[in-house]
């Protein structure tokens, strides 16, 4: 149990940092990122359409805008990769930064016990003070009782 006690608190630094590192709102601002670049890939393949239509019609310019439109549709298809790789890091660091919560309140109520703890061992301390302080002071009126016979 020490052991386990012992990993969650060496942790913590780690946690806390990759929480500030990775909070929520990063995640919501990395995905606003993943959006606007996945709007800029689609608008190349839409450019690239429109390219390859418009060589349809051209005479000179045919073969020069059929190219520009494959190479935009080219460019456009790589996005599907890192749209994948995007939502398996994105799942993967909304599950680490609640694993840190949850590492966090674990180790905040194991602070909250200690100092619960440590109020109570104090007391306990001037309960006993103040028990020893009863004996004593009921010995010595014992005493003083005893003498007067």
């Amino acid at each position: 149990m020490n052991s386990v006690l012992y990993n969650i608190l060496r942790a913590r630094a780690v946690s806390e940092s990759f929480v500030r590192l990775f909070d929520f709102e990063f995640i919501e601002i990395f995905q606003k990122l993943a959006d606007k670049i996945y709007t800029f890939y689609q608008s190349h393949n839409q450019l690239g359409r429109l390219f390859s239509d418009w060589s349809t019609t051209e005479d000179k310019l045919g073969d020069s805008l059929q190219r520009t439109g494959h190479f935009l549709d080219s460019f456009s298809g790589q996005i599907e990769e890192y749209l994948h790789e995007e939502d398996a890091l994105m799942d993967f660091l909304k599950h680490q930064a609640s694993y840190c919560d949850v590492i966090k309140s674990v180790v905040e109520k194991h602070e909250q016990l200690n100092e619960d703890n440590a109020k109570q061992e104090t007391t306990l301390g001037l309960k006993r003070t103040q028990r020893d302080a009863y004996v004593i002071k009921i010995d010595l009126s014992i005493k003083t009782k005893e003498s007067f016979l």
